[in-house]
């Protein structure tokens, strides 16, 4: 964490994680001879971001962030029976970048925009030893999204009603997404809130070994 000073403050944040299985199987044929093969699952995640916080005046703010990670996982399953190595390796790449910006209208009028960019990569590899076989498959996508809202907030009433738009490269499509929300406090012990939204998922992905290790 750094304050330039109590209008512009900077932040950042590291994370790793590194796990490494090894299992091990032995096998004893009719001749009592002892055969062991050891399979291995390895899972290496790093990622890093920062943000800078900035009060431009009474009335306008901005947030800027940024990010990066890598998940890696490589799995090697050494089959006795068969004598067949099965590797599996997926990796998903993510790089984004975000900058949100606020506007006072007024006490209870706040406009707010920002625009947002995600690119992400995504690898996967299998290999099979006996019969041979071999697959890798390797997908980009780069995800461009301008939004702006508008929120009032006076005494007992809350709305906040914006819309997103969103752009995906590689299918050079342009998606819409409308979002609402609204709080009436009604008393002490009650209110009424309604909320909307509509939302788009660019990928999904389902790492799937075809062991268990």
């Amino acid at each position: 964490m750094f304050d330039l000073n109590e209008n512009h403050q900077f932040r950042a944040n590291v994370i790793g994680i590194n796990n490494n299985l090894d299992y091990t199987e032995t096998y004893t044929d009719n001749d009592d001879n002892v055969n062991s093969k050891t399979s291995n699952l390895q899972q290496e995640n790093i990622g890093f971001g920062g943000s800078w916080n900035a009060t431009w005046n009474d009335r306008f703010t901005t947030e800027a962030s940024a990010f990066y990670s890598n998940y890696n996982v490589d799995a090697t399953d050494n089959r006795i029976e068969t004598n067949q190595q099965l590797t599996q390796a997926n990796e998903v790449l993510e790089t984004g970048f975000k900058l949100n910006t606020k506007f006072k209208i007024n006490a209870y009028l706040h406009f707010l925009s920002g625009y947002q960019f995600n690119e992400i990569g995504i690898l996967n590899e299998t290999t099979v030893s006996a019969p041979s076989y071999e697959k890798t498959k390797k997908d980009v996508l780069l995800n461009h999204a301008l939004f702006s809202e508008i929120e009032f907030n006076k005494n007992n009433t809350y709305l906040r009603v914006g819309v997103r738009g969103n752009y995906f490269q590689k299918f050079n499509k342009l998606v819409i997404e409308p979002r609402l929300n609204f709080r009436q406090k009604l008393s002490e012990q009650i209110a009424f809130k309604l909320q909307g939204e509509f939302k788009n998922q660019s990928a999904n992905q389902i790492i799937d070994f075809q062991d268990d290790f």
